[in-house]
């Protein structure tokens, strides 16, 4: 579930929380003015500014493998703290060395910017990255410029995909899982993968993406559901997921076919 030109925007859940893990996105209205322009990007003093979840604001987005869309973002937001994107940029940034290569290879990875940590999936030369996330590297709280005290760790451990990645953020002594998740409907791994994994009930989890999936949960009324739902459904109920956008509530409409 996506809006287009737009995106799907959370803020983190306080810690005392009724149920062990969150299903999903809170979607945001769709912004009708531009974003601020970044302040300067001179001083940046080395002490923490104090921050936690509750005022950490998480955008998820699909940026349709946008460089130029992709750049803009990362230059002109300052709403948000971390960024999941879904069909980010990917391509060459740079050229390597090698001994068997005499123009050298190619090195590949995403849109980067000075004001923004990439945290990549695992990739090759054969399966790009269709999932990134970005973490804002100052605080949007403080009246200076100071380093934002999230720290992350990818992990995979848990899972190597190039549509999926979980990542650990860590705030304070307060830790959270992100799942950053793009259905491609041309890859039946995405969703096999997705459902084959059994998640640490204990860990505090919120799951965000680009589904391509309809179901009569969160469709409006009327709407055929995908034929892989009946999966992904009975996977997020056994893992204490809960739906977090509101149901029938259309979050991204794209050409008149889909």
């Amino acid at each position: 579930m996506r809006e287009r030109n737009s995106s799907s925007k959370s803020q983190a859940p306080g810690w005392n929380w009724t149920t062990l893990m969150t299903l999903l996105w809170k979607t945001s209205k769709t912004r009708t003015t531009p974003f601020s322009p970044i302040n300067s990007q001179h001083q940046h003093p080395a002490t923490p500014v104090p921050c936690n979840m509750h005022t950490t604001n998480i955008l998820s987005v699909n940026m349709r493998r946008q460089n130029v869309t992709m750049h803009t973002l990362l230059e002109e937001n300052e709403e948000d703290d971390i960024l999941c994107v879904q069909e980010p940029w990917f391509g060459k940034i740079g050229t390597a060395r090698k001994d068997t290569a005499k123009d050298g290879v190619d090195v590949l990875g995403g849109a980067s910017h000075h004001n923004w940590n990439l945290v990549c999936p695992y990739f090759n030369n054969k399966q790009c990255a269709k999932v990134m996330i970005y973490i804002c590297k100052h605080s949007r709280l403080a009246s200076k410029r100071r380093l934002h005290p999230v720290r992350t760790v990818p992990r995979l451990d848990i899972v190597r995909h190039h549509s999926i990645m979980i990542t650990d953020f860590h705030i304070q002594h307060k830790s959270l899982h992100i799942i950053n998740f793009y259905h491609d409907i041309e890859d039946k791994t995405c969703l096999s993968t997705l459902t084959s994994l059994d998640l640490d009930p204990t860990v505090p989890t919120i799951l965000v993406g680009d589904f391509n999936l309809h179901s009569p949960r969160w469709s409006p009324r009327g709407w055929s559901p995908s034929p892989w739902i009946s999966g992904f459904e009975t996977w997020a109920a056994s893992q204490s997921f809960e739906l977090a956008t509101v149901p029938s509530e259309i979050t991204w409409r794209g050409l008149k076919s889909e």
